[in-house]
């Protein structure tokens, strides 16, 4: 999954979505908190690709139920951090047509436990670096199922996060994503590739995380 900056431009968001998708991506992720732009990215996304936005806690519960109509009609894989505060969401009726994760900004297996049991989520997403390291992460990906939910981990990283967290993906049995922030070939500490757009990764087979940093890319980029 390509997942972009926030722009805040309607035409420069759609431009990388189009680069994105013609770097084979398999989904699209943006940031954008105006409805307008997250439109207009949409736009340049054909179904069946999964498309996320990601709000950041932009909008209140009584914008986005103002709203409803026009989220429904971007057919998201999910609406992300949708509301601000997001404990608004541990009460509310679900938000038909529209399903939401959130859960990236907890600090542990408990808070996200009680996300879980919301009806109005629908993907519980664990940060490996917010919850401070795998086992809390595998609690996480343990909890108890319920029907529509599923478990996205929050994957913004490059360095150790990143293998932490594709190995954490290859363990649940739903389709996940692999969601790659817009960064340069320095900072692929490994040398594998995780900072490029591409349709597939494969889980790096060695022992821990599967991966050692590359000497060869620390020493080209040393200051």
């Amino acid at each position: 999954m390509a997942s972009l900056d926030r722009y805040g431009h309607a035409g420069t968001a759609r431009a990388r979505v189009e680069q994105a998708l013609a770097a084979g991506v398999a989904a699209v992720k943006v940031h954008e908190a105006d409805l307008d732009v997250i439109e207009e990215a949409r736009r340049a996304v054909a179904p069946p690709v999964p498309f996320v936005a990601d709000v950041n806690n932009a909008h209140a519960m009584t914008d986005i139920r103002r709203d409803l109509g026009r989220w429904q009609a971007l057919s998201l894989l999910w609406l992300e951090d949708p509301v601000w505060p997001p404990e608004d969401m541990l009460d509310c009726a679900p938000l038909s047509g529209v399903p939401v994760g959130l859960g990236a900004d907890l600090g542990s297996a408990e808070q996200l436990a009680l996300y879980a049991r919301a009806r109005a989520v629908n993907f519980i997403q664990p940060d490996v670096c917010m919850l401070g390291g795998v086992t809390e992460l595998l609690k996480v990906i343990a909890l108890p199922s319920r029907a529509g939910l599923a478990i996205a981990p929050h994957t913004p990283f490059i360095g150790p996060a990143a293998l932490a967290s594709l190995q954490a993906i290859a363990t649940v049995s739903e389709p996940a994503f692999f969601a790659t922030i817009e960064a340069d070939d320095a900072m692929d500490l490994s040398g594998i590739g995780l900072q490029r757009w591409q349709k597939s990764l494969a889980v790096p087979q060695g022992a821990g995380l599967g991966h050692d940093p590359d000497p060869n890319l620390l020493a080209r980029y040393a200051a």
